[in-house]
C-alpha cells in the first residue's frame, strides 16, 4: 500500500505529471495553446485498460480492461 501512496514522487520523479493525450501537434502550436487562458473542464473516463508498452511509450498490447459503470 505504501507503494501506491508514494508513487509520486518516489517512483515516478518529482517532474512527473499526470496527462491524457488526445492528440498531436506541432511545438509551435503547442506554445500558443499553453500561453492562452484555460477554462477547466470536468473528465469521466469511459473505461480503464492496461497495456504492454511497445516502442516509445506506445500501447501494443491490451492485457486488461475494465468498462466504467455509472
Amino acid at each position: 500500500m505504501s507503494w501506491v501512496e508514494t508513487y509520486v514522487p518516489d517512483q515516478t520523479g518529482a517532474e512527473y505529471s499526470a496527462h491524457l493525450t488526445v492528440g498531436v501537434a506541432t511545438v509551435e502550436d503547442l506554445q500558443v495553446i499553453v500561453a492562452e487562458p484555460f477554462e477547466p473542464f470536468g473528465l469521466r473516463p469511459a473505461g480503464l485498460a492496461v497495456y504492454h508498452l511497445g516502442n516509445n511509450g506506445t500501447a501494443r498490447t491490451r492485457l486488461r480492461e475494465w468498462p466504467m459503470t455509472t
